[in-house]
């Protein structure tokens, strides 16, 4: 198998772990936000600890160490974002989730634009209309108690994209991955003593519990972002995105197939505008990088 057809398999591949947002929806029946995120994120370091000491990439993971202060603030807006996840997650359904979290997609690239002085073209602009438009609908065509609880996940949505961005601009020159594991560590540090200062910490997990956690971290905050990686490491960033953008309907399958769970009309008509719009903004980056960038030139 080429380079190509594995990068694409790998793209495929994470986008089919959209199965954590079950997850951690599932935790939650037995635990509270705050411990539920806590262990979700502590669980997470320890895969990513397995993984990289006994490799090469423990020697990288001393970079870090240079760089503690911009990766704990990228640990503090993960920590945001995953403690409104988890919150909104508490009422919504997970397809309704996984849509909405497409928007992490498109706040990166505002923010980029507003922070970092970079270009909207006038696709792209269509590309974040469409987002919008299909945001709209998820969050609108409901009762109250369910566009408060979509505008929580918005929120977590640009929590997680001010990690991304702020990622882009602190940390240069270091192994994506051992900055993953850095910043997944930190954020388990920060959601520790978040969840001891609230008063909400719960060591009583239940085993149940527990193999949800085990399986939702195994899943979520290791086995995707590595498989997103090596993914990136065989094909262009933007087609790798593109792909991705595609979890949701994935996340719509488990649904129906395993929890006899069927979504309702307007989030698959609104969450497929969505997913549209990220597949039009990701392609239109591709094809900026290109007329700027010469062929073999690394790709962002």
């Amino acid at each position: 198998m080429d380079k190509e057809r594995e990068g694409i398999l790998l793209s495929v591949l994470t986008s089919a772990m959209g199965f954590a947002y079950f997850c951690n929806k599932k935790m939650l029946l037995f635990l509270n936000v705050e411990t539920s995120t806590f262990l979700w994120f502590s669980l997470g370091s320890l895969f990513y600890l397995s993984y990289i000491l006994p490799s090469k990439r423990r020697k990288k993971m001393k970079i870090l160490l240079t760089e503690l202060k911009k990766v704990l603030a990228i640990a503090i807006f993960t920590g945001i974002g995953a403690i409104l996840w988890f919150q909104g997650t508490v009422v919504a359904q997970p397809t309704n989730v996984a849509f909405i979290f497409q928007f992490s997609r498109v706040f990166t690239v505002l923010a980029g634009i507003l922070l970092l002085g970079e270009r909207l073209s006038p696709r792209e602009g269509l590309g974040v209309l469409l987002a919008l438009t299909g945001g709209f609908i998820l969050t609108y065509t409901g009762e109250e108690a369910r566009i408060l609880n979509n505008l929580v996940l918005l929120a977590s949505a640009s929590s997680y994209a001010a990690s991304h961005i702020l990622a882009k601009i602190y940390v240069k020159d270091v192994d994506p991955i051992s900055l993953a594991a850095g910043r997944t560590m930190l954020a388990a540090v920060l959601l520790f003593f978040y969840s001891l200062a609230t008063g909400r910490l719960d060591l009583a997990v239940p085993l149940e519990a527990l193999s949800w956690a085990l399986l939702g971290a195994f899943i979520a905050p290791f086995l995707a972002v590595i498989f997103y990686y090596e993914a990136f490491k065989r094909v262009e960033l933007s087609k790798v995105a593109a792909i991705i953008s595609t979890q949701p309907f994935f996340t719509a399958l488990y649904a129906v197939l395993f929890f006899a769970t069927l979504p309702s009309l307007w989030q698959m008509v609104g969450g497929s505008i969505v997913t549209l719009g990220v597949m039009v903004l990701t392609s239109s980056r591709r094809s900026e990088l290109r007329s700027r960038k010469p062929d073999g030139a690394p790709r962002e």
